[in-house]
């Protein structure tokens, strides 16, 4: 399970923990369990929907599976108190609590009620809103019980980069993420949980900035163990805001930036105590195999310091110390590198 998806699962625990003794009058009805072969249930499609405003109107869809003959009723919860997503986001579409009725019908088959909820006029200005929804209150004169998807989050808002990597190649996606590398045409991009390669982009870098937050939509591809889009992949681009906060460098050791590559490509990475191996030079070279220098931790781990053509870096004198590492980490043909482009990349002791 992703990191993104674990917190979701967690918050939605809390949220129906919370309202489980009273505090905002939630009551959790027939208790889900392990359920055999044909057991009336109520439950969700799916645990999680993702959209964004322009979508209008968002569908939940709540399922009686195993109808035993006799008519169901349950109750959809929303979990206002635990959502980051107002009333106001949800054009006040639906109310706290919303009762379902599924008719009297028998057979081995599912019958599929839709809640529509209208996210148009959802403010996502300053980033991702979730609505959480529960079932609860299960009425039926049989066996009907709650499913174990008895729990929704409802994410609007465009979907975080770990998202858009798992979707993986040949998909067409839409994201947001700040700019975190512009070099040689290319750029690297980033959110709060993972970073994306933009690749062959001249127009595009000769246009942003580092800062910028962009909204970009294409399909992925692959090059050189990295997805990425690259040139005519990348159908259309939006500058949403300029000089915003980098995200935050993740510590790691040059092991761990080794063995975790495919999580941590094209992502702000920091590595602290490394020494720079010089092969011969006093001062940086930059573009080409030249570029290419090796780093060393205390533990004999090495990963390739890359020196871009463009780099601050280029024809600057190599330190002769322990130095720390924060940027963006890269890869060409399955030489794992990191990318020394601005003047804050190198840190020295």
């Amino acid at each position: 399970m992703s990191p993104t998806s674990s917190l979701r699962s967690l918050v939605l625990l809390l949220a129906v923990a919370v309202f489980a003794v009273g505090c905002d009058g939630f009551e959790t009805g027939t208790a889900p369990d392990s359920q055999s072969t044909g057991t009336p249930t109520v439950e969700f499609a799916s645990s999680s929907v993702g959209a964004i405003p322009s979508d209008s109107l968002v569908t939940l869809d709540v399922q009686l599976q195993n109808p035993d003959g006799n008519a169901v009723i349950v109750q959809l919860l929303y979990a206002q108190q635990a959502s980051s997503a107002a009333p106001a986001d949800l054009a006040n579409s639906i109310d706290r609590i919303t009762e379902i009725s599924f008719a009297a019908t028998s057979g081995d088959t599912t019958i599929t009620r839709p809640v529509e909820i209208d996210i148009s006029d959802a403010d996502i200005s300053d980033g991702r809103k979730e609505a959480f929804f529960a079932l609860q209150q299960v009425e039926s004169d049989g066996a009907t019980r709650l499913g174990e998807q008895s729990e929704v989050a409802l994410s609007i808002g465009f979907p975080p980069v770990e998202d858009i990597k798992e979707a993986g190649v040949g998909a067409s996606v839409t994201f947001e993420a700040i700019v975190t590398e512009i070099s040689d045409g290319d750029l690297r991009v980033q959110d709060e949980t993972a970073g994306f390669w933009l690749a062959g982009q001249d127009e595009l870098a000769g246009e942003a900035s580092r800062g910028d937050l962009l909204r970009v939509s294409g399909t992925i591809s692959e090059f050189s163990g990295q997805l990425q889009f690259f040139r005519d992949e990348l159908n259309t681009y939006t500058i949403v805001s300029s000089e915003n906060d980098l995200p935050d460098a993740e510590t790691v050791t040059l092991s761990e930036a080794d063995e975790n590559f495919d999580e941590l490509q094209s992502q702000r990475i920091r590595v602290e105590n490394i020494t720079i191996e010089p092969g011969g030079d006093s001062n940086f070279q930059g573009g080409g195999a030249e570029g290419n220098y090796t780093v060393t931790d205390e533990q004999g781990n090495t990963l390739t310091l890359r020196i871009p053509g463009d780099s601050f870096y280029a024809g600057k004198p190599i330190p002769t110390g322990p130095i720390t590492f924060e940027g963006v980490l890269g890869q060409f043909r399955g030489d794992i590198q990191l990318r020394a482009r601005y003047e804050d990349n190198i840190i020295t002791e």
